[in-house]
């Protein structure tokens, strides 16, 4: 993990655990802005998409349980969804994710 001040952002608790439980998507770095999203996609604050949210966690939690971590997830899980849609299942997600190389999970 990348402790550069310059990525480092504060946060409160609940969203801390969005965060790590891949329902909020922080992009970006300080001094050039931060984008804040939900798992859908949609900017933070927007309608969202519950079916696509609730997608996108599990499958973000699927990849973390499998050892992936949390930014290759996060990257797979976004990447998978610009290619299978809106209406996609997590397994499609999933598949997909997996079937684009991401990044091998660290043994742990």
């Amino acid at each position: 993990m990348d402790h550069d001040p310059d990525n480092l952002v504060v946060l409160c608790g609940a969203h801390h655990r969005a965060l790590h439980r891949g329902t909020l998507v922080i992009e970006g770095r300080f001094c050039t802005g931060l984008t804040f999203r939900h798992a859908d996609g949609t900017s933070y604050g927007g309608d969202v998409s519950p079916h696509q949210a609730e997608v996108s966690a599990q499958a973000f939690g699927a990849l973390k349980w499998m050892g992936f971590g949390e930014r290759a997830a996060r990257a797979a899980v976004q990447s998978a969804l610009a290619h299978v849609g809106t209406r996609a299942t997590t397994e499609e997600v999933l598949r997909r994710a997996l079937e684009a190389g991401v990044a091998a999970p660290k043994i742990r």
